[in-house]
């Protein structure tokens, strides 16, 4: 069975504990969003248009899927993507989703314990997931920065907990919605 984007309730877990508890309660199945905004056709080969830079609306799991994957196409090493947005607003899902275009696989799952994960491959991923960073300093102990060496595209979930981690030169993606409503993504290019 194919892992699903599902989204929780807008409120936020009270502990870790409460987060474990709600993530469970997230994965019932569930593959739309309400209101469709944009019309995409669902194909594994979408144009690299599709994945063009700005606000966009997208009203289900497979356009967001889609659109991940045909931004991935546009990734390189050296590059780095931060992402945002409130919890179950599709950040695993789309790094997920990039794996699984560039790499053909599906071995993802969200570091938050573990802070760090390296997907194999050419070019390597490196996926960090920031929350339970409660302040910028934890990151040097940890060493998070050796993620940034250049040989790998580097994604970071909530990357706001420790913004000087990330280079200057990043691509920003940030991810509104939660439940069933559709997600808006702004995405913004390197400086």
């Amino acid at each position: 069975m194919r892992s699903r984007l599902v989204f929780s309730s807008p409120s936020t877990p009270r502990s870790m504990r409460d987060f474990a508890c709600s993530a469970a309660a997230r994965s019932a199945p569930t593959r739309s969003f309400r209101a469709a905004s944009i019309s995409v056709p669902k194909s594994p080969s979408m144009p690299d248009a599709f994945a063009a830079l700005g606000r966009r609306t997208l009203s289900n799991e497979d356009e967001f899927v889609a659109f991940a994957r045909a931004f991935a196409r546009r990734l390189k090493a050296g590059d780095v993507v931060a992402l945002s947005g409130p919890l179950g607003a599709g950040k695993t899902t789309f790094v997920r989703a990039v794996v699984n275009s560039l790499h053909g696989d599906d071995p993802t799952s969200s570091p938050t314990f573990t802070f760090w994960h390296r997907y194999a491959g050419t070019p390597p991923i490196d996926h960090l997931d920031l929350f339970r960073i409660e302040h910028p300093g934890e990151v040097a102990e940890l060493g998070l920065d050796d993620a940034f060496d250049g040989s790998s595209i580097v994604l970071v979930e909530w990357w706001h907990n420790a913004p000087r981690l990330l280079p200057q030169r990043r691509y920003e993606i940030s991810i509104a919605g939660a439940g069933d409503s559709p997600r808006e993504l702004n995405v913004e290019e390197p400086a």
